[in-house]
């Protein structure tokens, strides 16, 4: 998923359509379900605050692998 600012960002042209992320989470999660897929993967660019809303607000997500606002998670010195 792209950054919900990828039209003011960018200049993506008039032949770009940007989807609801709620709901193609959601669509995403109901087909992989259906299709017996054991896990959940959402590759992100997004930004932190945006992939913690999207996965509390879509069930199954079990892991998103994020970027746009650099956050760092953990501790770099370990």
């Amino acid at each position: 998923m792209m950054t919900d600012d990828l039209p003011i960002d960018s200049n993506p042209g008039p032949n770009i359509k940007m989807k609801d992320a709620l709901e193609t989470g959601k669509g995403n999660n109901r087909r992989n379900r259906k299709a017996r897929r054991q896990q959940d993967i959402l590759l992100s660019h997004r930004g932190y605050p945006a992939d913690l809303d999207l996965a509390a607000k879509v069930d199954g997500i079990d892991l998103i692998v994020g970027g746009h606002t650099h956050t760092l998670l953990g501790d770099p010195q370990s």
